[in-house]
């Protein structure tokens, strides 16, 4: 549902901009207004993520392991 309101005014000092305003006012009003329901599948979108997520948890646990491999040695030449 849609609601416009135009304020007029019966001052002769407002009559351009009432006249502008009623003429506005006149086109909206033939404005029709079509909705449709945006439904979309998510299924496919959420397989998706849990891929990603998955794939991005092995590559943190893999840079995890290249970290602890790279700073055992410097570690061991520090002693």
């Amino acid at each position: 549902m849609t609601i416009m309101v135009a304020c007029i005014s019966p001052s002769y000092f407002c009559y351009e901009e009432t006249i502008n305003t009623l003429k506005y006012a006149d086109w909206a009003w033939s404005i029709k207004k079509k909705s449709k329901r945006n439904i979309r599948e998510v299924d496919g979108q959420v397989s998706h993520y849990k891929e990603m997520i998955g794939s991005l948890q092995e590559e943190i646990t893999t840079l995890k392991d290249l970290l602890k491999w790279t700073a055992a040695p410097s570690e061991a030449s520090t002693s």
